[in-house]
Order: structure tokens, then C-alpha cells, then sequence
């Protein structure tokens, strides 16, 4: 599996954050993309927010890693979906003064996203 660092996506969740997330203002995120499609359980997994644990966080100054799989790539998903879907990521991140943990979905998704985008918003948005 290759990963990339990608620019995009790192303006595109510095967006979201401005408008959506401030408290990760200060949280240190590393957007990745990556060249393989990644499944789980049978389930596609578009992408996934990790926590950056020790020694690595010390290592590279992130506090995250966000990465967007090949899978959030398909003809299928929209730059719109795309955009949903960093949205999901980042309510993955928690982060108080430094402290820094992964939250899990309140659903299969984020109650918040299934509100405002549908259930199966990845192919519909």
C-alpha cells in the first residue's frame, strides 16, 4: 500500500474545521490518500481517522492521520461526497488541550451525517 500526503484534502478539512470544527483549530492532522481500496468485514471502507500514538506523534508532530482509500476514488463517489465524507472523518477526532482520542460512530455512521445527507449519502451526494 502506497500512501501520499495530499495538499487537497488538507484544505479541504482545514474548511471544514473553520467552519464546522474549531475546537481541532489546534489539533495536528496529516491527510493521506492511499492507492489500494480497503475492506473490513465485507464493507468498503472509503476512508478512516486514525490516533497518532508514541513515539510516532513525537516523531512526525501529528496528532492524527486521516486517510482516503482508492475506494473514495471510484467514478461513483462525487468531489461533493468526498467533501461528506472528510466531514465524517473529522467527527472521528477528539481533541481537548492536547488530548486526543477517536471517537466511535453513535450508529453504523454519526447520526449528524445521516440527518443531513441520508443513509447512503457516499453514493448519493
Amino acid at each position: 500500500m502506497n500512501y501520499r500526503i495530499d495538499d487537497d484534502m488538507r484544505q479541504t478539512g482545514e474548511r471544514l474545521i473553520e467552519a464546522k470544527f474549531p475546537h481541532l483549530r489546534d489539533a495536528s492532522i496529516c491527510y493521506l490518500d492511499s492507492d489500494e481500496e480497503k475492506h473490513s468485514s465485507g464493507r468498503t471502507i472509503y476512508a478512516d481517522a486514525k490516533k497518532v500514538g508514541e513515539p510516532y506523534r513525537t516523531i512526525t508532530g501529528y496528532d492524527f492521520l486521516i486517510t482516503f482509500y482508492a475506494n473514495a476514488y471510484d467514478a461513483d463517489v462525487s468531489d461533493e461526497a468526498r467533501v461528506v465524507l472528510m466531514e465524517h472523518e473529522l467527527m472521528h477526532i477528539g481533541y481537548n488541550e492536547g488530548e486526543c482520542s477517536i471517537i466511535p460512530h453513535d450508529l453504523d455512521d454519526f447520526a449528524a451525517i445521516v440527518d443531513a445527507y441520508g443513509v447512503d449519502w457516499i453514493h448519493r451526494v
